[in-house]
């Protein structure tokens, strides 16, 4: 017996399968068995198939929800930010308001001292003098870096209007002689700073209409009278050719508005038309 064992050892797997009694179904069974392995395998490739994609997948929606993240850091940054600027323009458009109120008071305190242009520029000159810390204003002339000397602007100065010159220098009339020009001009013609500086007084004075003084350093001041309105404020910086007002409508032809420019150094006025740019007796 032990020698029969020892003999189906040595057989072949295959073979002893089929040494049952009916080796037909043995073959069947194989078959069958080799199906299952195969639909077996298929399964377990598909399976492999699919880990490795919701794998995938997987990894895609971390690094979205890491994007996502990120994203929404960003945007409450930004948030917060926006809310700094908002409440900095709030403070600061109270202060400009603020500013404007107390300037405004300021401009009619000199309106009701002063009782000429040369009285007004005079107690402007006294403010613009440097004040200590904690006074209510200072208007010290203190150019931006790179402001070109008033002296390099003598027959460069812009006129200040578009208009026809109908009143020189030194002419006499009814309340002496004048010290500046007059043009007639358009109603709502546009008013100009003939030249840089800091805007010292801007407001009504007496029968003047609106009166625009600018500071131009050295001493030089250019004043601009019988505007209908005014664009700037006192304080502000202004260039060459930059809009400061507007001349009024006028009651028609005949009766068209007039500026009135004048160009002092201290307490002297001094002639502009060789000062300014392109102009002519008669025109501007």
């Amino acid at each position: 017996q032990v020698t029969r064992l020892a003999r189906l050892r040595a057989l072949p797997p295959a073979l002893l399968l089929m040494t049952g009694a009916d080796p037909r179904q043995t073959i069947l069974r194989m078959a069958a068995g080799d199906g299952r392995l195969r639909i077996a395998a298929e399964v377990l490739r598909r399976l492999g198939q699919e880990r490795a994609r919701l794998a995938a997948a997987q990894t895609d929606h971390q690094h979205l929800l890491a994007a996502l993240q990120e994203n929404e850091a960003a945007q409450q940054a930004r948030r917060q930010e926006l809310d700094r600027a908002l409440a900095e323009a709030r403070s600061r458009r109270q202060r400009l308001v603020a500013e404007a109120a107390a300037a405004r008071k300021r401009a009619a305190a000199l309106a009701r001292q002063a009782r000429t242009l040369e009285d007004l520029l005079r107690r402007i000159r006294e403010r613009m003098q440097r004040k200590p810390a904690g006074a209510e204003t200072d208007l010290a002339f203190e150019p931006p870096p790179g402001t070109p000397a008033f002296v390099a602007a003598k027959g460069r100065l812009v006129p200040p209007v578009l208009g026809r010159l109908v009143e020189r220098f030194g002419t006499a009339g009814s309340a002496g002689h004048s010290r500046g020009l007059t043009c007639a001009t358009e109603g709502r013609t546009v008013v100009v700073a003939p030249w840089d500086g800091r805007v010292v007084y801007a407001a009504p004075f007496r029968s003047l209409g609106i009166v625009v003084i600018i500071a131009h350093g050295d001493g030089y001041f250019s004043l601009l009278a019988r505007l209908g309105e005014t664009v700037v404020a006192e304080g502000q910086w202004v260039l060459a050719g930059e809009p400061v007002g507007r001349m009024p409508a006028g009651d028609g032809p005949d009766a068209a508005p007039r500026l009135y420019f004048e160009l002092r150094h201290g307490d002297r006025a001094i002639d502009p038309l060789a000062w300014l740019a392109g102009i002519r007796h008669g025109r501007s």
